[in-house]
């Protein structure tokens, strides 16, 4: 009896025993926990990456102490008349009152208007005017005076003047042939007098 030809069938069978081993592999590897890797050490990492830095030391710095100023050899200034020597500037000298001439009794009402006098005297004869006082007035601080002497009385000796006000002045003095002692007074810038013994004992000093 003859053979019978095989046909494709052990073919088939490989082909599926093939399948089957391949696909045990593949759903094993599916299943299987992934291999995890050991993290770096981020620490070495880190220093690895990093460029390595050098502390460069500062140099300290030493203060020079500075050099004492040297002592002033300067000479003291000698003081002088009319400078001071705190200051070193000049200090005015004292200016005398405006009309105070020599030879006046003076005083002054305000700024710009004064009064003045002669001394006079009673040693000349009681007719001569020679040595009579002489009373003046001045409304611009002294630059110009203006003879105001009374023309009624005879002043001949004044010994004190006080300017009450610009146009009121009283004056003690000796008036007469008997250089009587009596204050003499004017209420009207020394153009009319009046004497008045009641007030010579209290004449303001």
């Amino acid at each position: 009896m003859p053979k019978r030809a095989m046909g494709p069938f052990p073919w088939v069978i490989t082909a599926i025993v093939a399948f089957v081993v391949l696909d045990a592999a593949l759903v094993y590897f599916a299943l299987s926990p992934p291999q995890q890797q050991a993290p770096a050490d981020s620490g070495s990492a880190l220093e690895t990456s990093l460029p390595s830095t050098t502390a460069t030391p500062v140099p300290a710095v030493t203060a020079t102490p500075s050099a004492s100023p040297a002592a002033s050899t300067a000479p003291t200034p000698t003081p002088t008349a009319g400078t001071s020597l705190k200051t070193g500037t000049s200090t005015p000298t004292p200016t005398p009152t405006p009309g105070a001439a020599a030879g006046y009794i003076t005083d002054f009402s305000s700024a710009l208007v004064g009064y003045r006098a002669t001394p006079g005297s009673c040693a000349g004869t009681s007719t001569s005017t020679a040595t009579d006082s002489v009373l003046q007035r001045t409304s611009d601080g002294g630059a110009t005076w203006t003879t105001v002497s009374p023309t009624n009385i005879r002043v001949r000796q004044v010994e004190r003047l006080v300017a009450v006000d610009d146009a009121h002045v009283d004056v003690l003095g000796r008036y007469g042939t008997a250089c009587t002692l009596s204050d003499i007074s004017s209420y009207t810038s020394g153009e009319f007098w009046q004497v008045y013994p009641d007030r010579t004992a209290t004449f303001p000093n």
